[in-house]
This record gives C-alpha cells, structure tokens and sequence, in this order.
C-alpha cells in the first residue's frame, strides 16, 4: 500500500514540476521603444503578415498598421476568435505632466464625461464603465469599449495608454464578451509587468574568447560554455527522469516480491 501511495505522490509531484516550468512567464522587448513586458507562457507573438491581412480587411486606420506587435493565445484559431492584444508605440519622448492633463482633458471631451482617477486594477473591477480613467502612479489612461456588429454586441475592447520616459506604448486589448472579465487579470499582468529602459541587462550576455588563446585553451572554453547553458536549461528534465527512474525501480522491486 506504501508503494502505491509513493507512486501516486511521485507522479503528482512530477506534474506540479512540468506545470512549474510552463508557468514562466514569457517576455517581449522592444528595442524601437527601449521597453519590455511580460506575457503568458501560453501565448505566442502573432506572424506579422497575417496580423497585416486582418487589420487591412477591417479597414484600420494607419496609427493601428503601424504597430510593434501582436498576441494571442497558442490555441487561438483564429486570433481573433479569442482573446489577443496588440501593442504599438510612439516615441515622442518624455511628456510633462500639463501635457498629459492635455490629453486627459481631449479625451474628457471627446467622451463627454469627466475623467476617472484611480488605479488600474480599481478600473478592471468596473467593467460597464464606458468613461475614461487615469492612474497617476502608473501613468496608463485605461477606456473600457464595446464592439458591435449588427447590433450584437461583438467584442469587448480595453484600450491602454502608457506614458515613459521615451514616450507612449499603447495596447489594444480584445477578447469576446464572454472571456472578456477573465481575461481582464491577463491585460492587468501585462500593463503592470511593463519596464521601461534598461534593456541590456536582460539580454542574454554572451562569452567572448580571448583572439591569443591557443586552440586547446578555446576547445575547453567552449565545452564549459555549453556546460553551463545545458546543465541550466536541462534541469526539468533531469529532475523528471530521476523521478521516473525511482518509480520504474520501486515497481520492479515490488513485481519481483510477488513472483
């Protein structure tokens, strides 16, 4: 009975390890804006070409083309059938507060009601809020818009605008009224995972060899170059074949008892 519950745990414990390692999140950077973000593990960055044909055959506007990138769900076919966000940047630099409290007030009118302040995890649990709102601390203007098609009520739209050191990132946020509210804690995690500058220290350092060392020393620097990188990314892997070699041994300890 002790080994069945030993197998049982074992195997448990090795698909909480496998669902670990895909939990990480995945990260894009953008070197025309000098920013990153995060982004679920199981999304993926869409192909350009066909992010272009759908955009071109809803007839968007040239800001909208003129985007940095796409996402979207793994599993998601179409995109568009699921939920999926967009990202596009302007680098008009560093704006100063009066020029926000500008935009803010362009908005104000646009959308005839004044504008909202508070934090944009607030302003994800007021989803029918159809007004414009601004969290200082963040500096992202957050509207909530819903997309009709005749007169059915299509999809639902987060806009997001950011505003850095380096300008404005701004993220179309998409997903059917159905997923909409679900997928609100997704486009949260991306707004607050944003990092603006500093884009070097996240990028994959790489070794260089030294032009005088001599053949032998430059074979054994690469060995232990590829050491490291296998032993780092290798380790799930290891640690899932230990597991299965323990429980292959506990199974035929137990079927030789029986014989």
């Amino acid at each position: 009975m002790f080994r069945f519950r030993f197998i049982f745990l074992s195997i448990i414990l090795i698909v909480l390890l496998c669902l670990s390692v895909q939990a990480e999140p995945k990260r894009y950077i953008s070197f025309n804006g000098e920013f990153y973000f995060d982004y679920p593990e199981d999304w993926m960055q869409l192909d350009y070409r066909l992010v272009d044909h759908f955009l071109q055959l809803n007839k968007a506007g040239r800001t909208t083309l003129d985007y940095e990138a796409a996402f979207c769900p793994i599993v998601s076919d179409p995109f568009w059938s699921n939920a999926y966000f967009i990202c596009s940047i302007d680098t008009v630099g560093d704006l100063s507060g009066k020029q926000i409290d500008s935009v803010l007030n362009d908005l104000s009118k646009s959308f005839g009601v004044g504008i909202k302040y508070f934090p944009v995890a607030d302003f994800m649990t007021d989803l029918k809020s159809n007004a414009p709102s601004y969290d200082r601390d963040q500096k992202v203007i957050t509207i909530i818009n819903d997309i009709y098609e005749k007169q059915k009520l299509l999809k639902r739209h987060l806009y997001a605008m950011k505003f850095y050191e380096k300008g404005i990132a701004t993220f179309y946020f998409y997903a059917p009224d159905s997923i909409f509210e679900s997928s609100t804690e997704i486009f949260n995690n991306v707004l607050h995972s944003f990092i603006p500058g500093n884009i070097d220290s996240i990028l994959p350092k790489e070794k260089l060899v030294v032009a005088d060392l001599d053949e032998e020393d430059i074979n054994k620097e690469s060995v232990s170059v590829d050491d490291n990188e296998s032993s780092n990314t290798g380790l799930p892997v290891a640690i899932f074949i230990a597991l299965v070699v323990v429980i292959i041994a506990v199974l035929r300890r137990f079927k030789k008892k029986n014989s």
